[in-house]
């Protein structure tokens, strides 16, 4: 079987999602699928990342592929789906493709290609200041699972939250998230905290964690989510000794005196580019990628 993984980002070597898509991968080879990875780049990344999860340089029927998101200084994911719809005229066709991102899925679609869809999170609840934009990610992302072949989440309650938010049927595959190997010994303290940081929204099984705190003897700090969120998390679950602080904001983390100098001058880049008032004085690239160098 030919199968075709589309990851339309470039690869850093330091994203969950790349721990957890190259396993997969690996994995399928290993089991005698021909894998395809169609990644927007990083490939050298990408052969680094594959030694450090499956112990060797090279796995049979494993392949790699990088397609730009670029054109000159733009980079987008339409970019990328040009890319990839030239590329994909000369290849042998597939039989299946696995994504787990929607625009990926939706390329997919145009191209006739049938596709597994992996649902890590529910898109449609990232808040979005434009409502005529969440309304179309909740579209998209009903569409996608629809139009999926086979679907997959990566916990229980995911899945029952996706199938409650858009009446789908109750054939979700769980597939719990890849991760690497165990450090051979704790980069923590042994008597805690655990940390979990990350949404608290109520399809994220925050159940189990507390749980599992708890049958450990170990106390549990949350890091995430608002104040509303957290009160509504309280009046499901009892929260008891938990600990909590709400999400950290990058632009605030940033601004703190204690960040580097390059650190916190990202956060002005930040704050214009939102604000469409980012301009460059003639000579200052130059100067940006000399510091860059020095470092």
């Amino acid at each position: 079987m030919r199968l075709l993984y589309l990851y339309p980002e470039e690869w850093t070597g330091r994203r969950a999602r790349e721990v957890h898509t190259l396993s997969m991968c690996v994995a399928m080879a290993q089991g005698g699928v021909e894998v395809t990875l169609v990644t927007a780049g990083g490939l050298s990344k990408l052969r680094e990342h594959v030694h450090e999860i499956a112990r060797t340089a090279e796995v049979t029927g494993l392949h790699f592929v990088a397609l730009s998101r670029s054109l000159g200084p733009l980079r987008s994911a339409i970019i990328f789906s040009s890319y990839f719809k030239r590329w994909l005229r000369g290849q042998p066709r597939f039989d299946w493709a696995y994504v787990i991102h929607l625009k990926a899925a939706e390329m997919l679609r145009s191209a006739g290609i049938r596709y597994l869809y992996e649902a890590h999170e529910i898109f449609a609840e990232t808040p979005l200041k434009n409502p005529s934009r969440q309304t179309g990610l909740h579209e998209l992302e009903r569409e996608v699972l629809f139009g999926a072949g086979l679907r997959v989440a990566t916990s229980r309650a995911l899945a029952v939250a996706l199938r409650e938010r858009y009446a789908l049927p109750d054939d979700f595959v769980i597939m719990p998230n890849a991760g690497l190997p165990p450090l051979e010994r704790s980069v923590g303290a042994p008597d805690g905290p655990f940390v979990y940081c990350g949404s608290i929204a109520d399809w994220k099984g925050l159940d189990v964690v507390i749980e599992a705190g708890r049958e450990a003897v170990v106390p549990l700090k949350i890091v995430g989510g608002s104040a509303e969120e957290w009160e509504q998390l309280r009046r499901r679950l009892d929260l008891k000794g938990i600990s909590w602080q709400p999400r950290v904001s990058l632009v605030d983390f940033l601004d703190h005196p204690s960040a580097p100098l390059s650190a916190r001058a990202a956060t002005g880049f930040l704050r214009r580019t939102r604000k469409g008032t980012l301009r460059f004085p003639p000579g200052f690239i130059d100067e940006l990628q000399a510091y860059a160098k020095a470092l």
